[in-house]
């Protein structure tokens, strides 16, 4: 893991060097506990009809039976793919699968895969192909897919890719086939966000300290908004604005059609965790540990919750009546957003970065591997979380 309390808090100067010392703070961030840059992504969970898509360890996308949570397939070890492309490195953001069912995911090393599940029942000799595109910088922000323009949109180092979709998914026949590429937009600096789709508008942001909107079609810069310091976070559209989270220390709304500021709203330390927005109130966390709800019109704050359990990454959610929220530490909180009360906590020897998703009354969870639970010799994967209860579920078949 890293360990938040060893790194600077908000001190870096203004400029330039902001930006170069902030770089190799992040830089830290991503390495890890195995002390390689890019070695564990963090991911969060898809929920699909009848799957879960979950990232359980380096390198890999693991597949479970929505109900059973039994281990189904695993990318790329189930699939034909040579060379460089067989060995993924950290996936950071999350898969996406189109109507036919054709997944697409990129990895840091600067990979975007296309492979068919469907496929593995059809194969009756060998491993199904994949198709994957390499590009020249590494992959953090993660792939946005608008299928009515058949497009994937790739966050990549500082530039915005479009990549043709039905091209890549014709590489998984034809190994040769040709891929059409396009860098729509180059950023100041590196795209950790996943690219967001809202009125025509390509949004991302970066650690330029800036958040973007492009044209969906030609790249061309539309409006850009100015924090200040380094936007890490994927951005939110909720009611005419954008919601996103800065290492500044504060949660910036942004008029969608302008780029102006509407509000902003100061935290005690970095805003990493993507904000979650449950009806007129938003919902975040920082590295202090404090998980925030604040009014959507206005940044007014609702409340705040000092919980003492690390830095909070990933997004909470809400659900059951319940804030779920995860910590770079491996702990999971149930809050009562009436009393800001701890209904629940659990602890896994586990980080959890990734985003949380609600299915249901239940909470999607990605922590960073499988644990030993304490009194047991057999290693699980935990996949999810009782939000009323924080009763936690296993995966089958994965460790």
């Amino acid at each position: 893991m890293f360990h938040v309390k060893q790194r600077p808090v908000l001190s870096l100067p203004k400029g330039r060097l902001a930006l170069i010392l902030g770089v190799f703070v992040l830089a830290a961030l991503l390495s890890g506990c195995a002390g390689t840059v890019g070695s564990r992504g963090w991911a969060p969970p898809v929920r699909t009809d009848d799957e879960l898509l979950v990232s359980t360890g380096k390198g890999r996308l693991d597949s479970l039976d929505a109900n059973t949570y039994e281990g189904l397939w695993r990318f790329p070890n189930h699939w034909d793919l040579s060379g460089a492309a067989g060995r993924l490195s950290g996936i950071y953001g999350p898969p996406v699968v189109n109507a036919d069912g054709v997944v697409f995911v990129g990895d840091y090393n600067g990979y975007v895969y296309a492979f068919r599940p469907a496929d593995l029942s059809r194969t009756t000799e060998g491993e199904p192909p994949a198709a994957s595109f390499k590009l020249s910088e590494k992959i953090i922000g993660g792939v946005a897919l608008d299928e009515a323009s058949d497009t994937l949109f790739v966050a990549a180092g500082s530039s915005l890719y479009a990549i043709r979709a039905d091209d890549l998914v014709a590489r998984i026949r034809d190994e040769k086939a040709s891929v059409t590429v396009a860098r729509l937009f180059k950023a100041g600096g590196e795209i950790w966000s996943t690219p967001v789709l809202a009125s025509g508008k390509l949004l991302v942001s970066s650690l330029d300290g800036n958040l973007y909107a492009v044209d969906a079609r030609s790249g061309s810069q539309l409006w850009r908004f100015s924090a200040g310091k380094s936007l890490a976070s994927t951005p939110v559209v909720s009611g005419g604005v954008v919601l996103v989270g800065g290492f500044d220390g504060r949660l910036h709304a942004v008029d969608l059609d302008s780029g102006d500021e509407a509000w902003s709203f100061t935290a005690s330390n970095w805003v990493w965790s993507r904000p979650y927005v449950a009806g007129e109130r938003v919902y975040f966390g920082d590295f202090d540990g404090n998980l925030y709800a604040v009014e959507l019109s206005s940044g007014t704050l609702a409340w705040k919750a000092s919980l003492g359990r690390g830095a909070i990454r990933g997004s909470p959610v809400i659900t059951a009546g319940v804030v779920v929220v995860a910590t770079e530490e491996g702990w999971l909180l149930g809050i009562d957003p009436s009393s800001q009360a701890k209904r629940w906590e659990k602890e896994l020897d586990a980080s959890l970065n990734g985003d949380l998703v609600a299915d249901g009354e239940t909470v999607l969870i990605a922590p960073s591997g499988c644990v030993t639970p304490a009194g047991t010799e057999e290693k699980v994967y935990y996949a999810s979380v009782d939000a009323a209860t924080g009763e936690l579920r296993s995966a089958s078949g994965v460790c």
